[in-house]
C-alpha cells in the first residue's frame, strides 16, 4: 500500500523536473536607450570654453587665524597635474 503513494510522488517530481527543464529562461530586458530631448524650433546651441574659474578657499594658520597678507604668489592651483596661473586673490568676510 505504501508503494503507490511513493510511486505517485516520484512520478510527480520527475514530471515537474522535466516541465521545469523545458521552460525557457526569462529573456534579459532590452537596455534602455536614452534619447536626448529634441530642441524646440528656433532654439540655438553654443559651445563655450572657460579660460578662468573662481575657486573659493578657506585659509587658516595652525592657531585657526586667517592670515592677513596672502597674495596670488602664495597659492598653487593644479589641474590634471598641470600648474595653472593664479590671476587674483580677493579676501572676503564670510558671515
Amino acid at each position: 500500500m505504501r508503494r503507490i503513494p511513493q510511486l505517485a510522488c516520484s512520478l510527480f517530481l520527475v514530471a515537474a523536473s522535466i516541465a521545469r527543464a523545458q521552460t525557457a529562461p526569462p529573456a534579459d530586458p532590452a537596455p534602455a536607450v536614452q534619447v536626448p530631448p529634441a530642441a524646440p524650433a528656433g532654439s540655438f546651441g553654443e559651445i563655450v570654453k572657460a579660460t578662468a574659474v573662481t575657486v573659493t578657499i578657506d585659509v587658516r594658520d595652525a592657531a585657526g587665524r586667517v592670515p592677513a597678507d596672502l597674495a596670488a604668489k602664495d597659492f598653487a592651483v593644479l589641474e590634471d597635474g598641470q600648474l595653472m596661473p593664479v590671476l587674483a586673490v580677493e579676501r572676503i568676510a564670510v558671515p
